[in-house]
């Protein structure tokens, strides 16, 4: 069987999100499957190492997802080479971290503080990856290993925070506070942000929103950071672009 026809089967047979008392099918499964079982089994955030690449694991039999069946999880992540190993505390562990190294501990362990942010109705994976883009530019002069990173644990609705101790949370947080609204009708929604270049965020989200309902689209939610003069949007990832086009348009210098 050839790569491409081998990832196919194994999108096939793996459920994307598996939570407790799905049926994990014999065959092929992506580590990335399996670690997400992991997460719904023992019900703790799971940390994965920048380095963890995505691989395929072959579960010889199929089984229910039950409690105790991490062991079985752990045994099939082995046999792809991907350890889970727990961190985080004195007599029970507080997360897990998975990683290839099985000697590898989290980027120094001892000068970070990891904290768990819940969340009621934004997704946790487009919170993450919203979050790790601010600190991409907030923190751009750092070292990838020592800045503050955040992970998705979809299983029980939450962002993983790893911050350098000493450091404040709050800034982020107020930013999840902000994201983290109902959505629309319970449509799904995602998570953009536009940076403003020649004008005040207020003043742009006050004519975005005008135009926008000029033109008839849906109601959308539209926040001011006033710190990095930066709108976060919510709205259905396909009015993303007209909403991006909207924007550039009237981001302009006055004149």
């Amino acid at each position: 069987m050839n790569p491409i026809a081998i990832l196919l089967y194994a999108a096939l047979v793996a459920p994307s999100d598996p939570q407790l008392g799905d049926t994990l099918e014999r065959g092929l499964h992506s580590t990335s499957t399996l670690l997400s079982a992991w997460e719904s089994l023992t019900r703790k955030p799971l940390l994965r190492a920048p380095s963890l690449p995505q691989r395929l694991a072959w579960v010889r039999h199929s089984f229910t997802l039950v409690s105790g069946s991490e062991v079985s999880i752990k045994v099939i992540l082995r046999s792809a080479g991907v350890y889970v190993m727990p961190f985080g505390g004195r007599r029970t562990s507080r997360y897990w971290f998975a990683s290839t190294n099985p000697h590898e501990t989290p980027h120094r362990e001892r000068e970070f503080d990891v904290e768990v942010i819940a969340l009621r109705y934004a997704d946790p994976d487009e919170v993450a990856r919203f979050l790790n883009d601010v600190v991409s530019r907030r923190e751009a002069q750092r070292p990838a290993h020592q800045r503050t990173l955040f992970a998705a644990v979809t299983a029980t609705r939450r962002v993983i925070a790893r911050i350098r101790r000493g450091e404040s949370l709050t800034p982020f947080k107020n930013i999840v506070a902000d994201l983290d609204q109902p959505p629309e009708d319970g449509r799904r929604e995602t998570i953009r942000s536009w940076r403003a270049r020649h004008r005040f965020a207020a003043d742009l989200r006050r004519d975005f929103l005008a135009a926008w309902k000029e033109r008839g689209a849906p109601t959308i939610s539209v926040v001011v950071q006033k710190q990095s003069n930066t709108l976060l949007l919510r709205l259905p990832k396909n009015r993303w672009e007209a909403a991006e086009q909207l924007l550039d348009e009237l981001d302009q210098r006055r004149r």
